[in-house]
């Protein structure tokens, strides 16, 4: 995992990406604007900016350079239904969270961090969240949902013996991995599941949704996520060793 970090940083400082690491690189969204008239950026260009919503602040600190806050209410960054933003038998999502003052708990919703899928519906495609319920065994955690319009899948970003909550003023790295037969997911250099991959998400023209899902203003699924995010990138391949 150390190696997939390695990469994934000199992915996010670079002025250009290697050949190595824009082999299967679809979007990678460093969040480094300024000013939110032209959108968020795809270092890539393949896909057009992303819609920043009111409810997203700018230009904060990041993890690396600047990041972007969610106000847990209304913001989204909306990125579009480009097929370079749906994923299907194998991929890699990256990205970086923090929660600056108080780390959000709720009795009823999830928080969604990035994807395409609609939480707690068996809709199609891929997201990460965050776990704001505390109804599990290890209190608030990330996890990862992957679906195929008939069902989902979960895997989690936590120890499987519990007792590793969030913790505010702390930057999270989440990588999830899948190829078609395992699932993996990697917090901070440390990989925290592997799992046997029960389904394979279908792609599905919808939007790719930072900060919330596509359905977040619809009860119950209000998933706004309250806090702030970084460097988000997606590739249609798993990550490894070799780039």
């Amino acid at each position: 995992m150390k190696y997939i970090l390695s990469i994934l940083l000199l992915l996010v400082i670079s002025k250009a990406f290697s050949q190595t690491l824009s082999n299967g690189c679809q979007a990678y969204y460093k969040l480094d604007e300024s000013s939110v008239l032209y959108g968020a950026a795809d270092a890539t260009g393949h896909v057009a900016s992303a819609t920043i919503s009111s409810g997203v602040t700018i230009n904060l600190p990041g993890h690396i350079n600047t990041a972007y806050l969610f106000n847990g209410a209304t913001g989204i960054v909306t990125a579009g239904s480009s097929p370079y933003l749906q994923l299907d038998s194998a991929g890699t999502y990256s990205v970086w969270v923090y929660f600056p003052t108080n780390v959000p708990k709720s009795a009823t919703n999830d928080m969604q961090v990035m994807g395409t899928n609609d939480y707690n519906q068996d809709t199609s495609g891929v997201n990460i969240l965050y776990d704001a319920t505390g109804s599990a065994y290890a209190g608030y955690y990330f996890k990862a949902q992957l679906a195929n319009a008939t069902t989902h899948q979960t895997v989690e970003f936590k120890n499987s013996t519990g007792g590793d909550s969030i913790k505010a003023n702390t930057w999270y790295h989440l990588v999830l991995t899948w190829d078609g037969t395992t699932i993996k997911t990697y917090r901070n250099d440390t990989l925290m599941e592997t799992s046997g991959q029960a389904v394979i998400p279908t792609k599905r023209s919808t939007n790719f949704t930072i900060g919330a899902s596509n359905t977040a203003g619809v009860y119950p699924y209000n998933t706004w996520f309250n806090g702030r995010i970084d460097e988000v990138g997606l590739w249609n391949r798993v990550l490894g060793a070799s780039g």
